[in-house]
């Protein structure tokens, strides 16, 4: 038997896209658009927005989105840093402060400058003492939190999923 035209189906049957467009939807079950799928411009993207926030999106030219969301990155790192906040290694014993070296990393090269700059956590010293050292070290781990988000949005937008 064959299947109606979407414009014919049942309401509960069209998905909310294609209800609000008034036709069918020309996104696969899988979720990604066939049109961007194979622009190329989505790893590049993805890759650049891992190396300096904001960049993957200018990369696109979603200039304002990329300036919007490069200030949240960065402001979390300066608040941070400011705040006595250390960065932590990836080799530590602990898993927790492991964990936290891996959602710092999301700050890319970043994360590798500052910790070759004198920024990394040791323990004992006067800094990691500090009574707003923990505070500091969770706002860079949002940070590099937040990029790695930045830069699946990124590609999110090269492919066509988001607008």
């Amino acid at each position: 038997m064959a299947q109606p035209p979407a414009s014919q189906k049942a309401p509960a049957e069209q998905s909310a896209g294609a209800r609000a467009s008034g036709g069918s939807d020309k996104v696969p079950p899988g979720g990604v658009p066939a049109s961007g799928a194979g622009n190329g411009r989505a790893w590049p993207a993805a890759l650049l927005a891992l190396a300096l926030p904001g960049a993957g999106h200018f990369y696109l030219g979603r200039r304002g989105r990329g300036a919007a969301m490069a200030a949240c990155v960065l402001g979390c790192l300066l608040v941070g840093l400011a705040i006595d906040g250390r960065f932590y290694s990836l080799g530590e014993p602990a898993m927790l402060y492991k964990l936290g070296g891996w959602g710092e990393l999301g700050l890319g090269p970043l994360y590798f400058i500052l910790r070759l700059a004198g920024l990394a956590y040791q323990p004992g010293s006067p800094l990691s003492l500090s009574g707003t050292a923990g505070n500091g070290a969770v706002f860079l781990i949002s940070a590099g939190l937040m990029n790695y988000l930045m830069a699946m949005d990124a590609f999110d937008l090269a492919i066509g999923r988001k607008r």
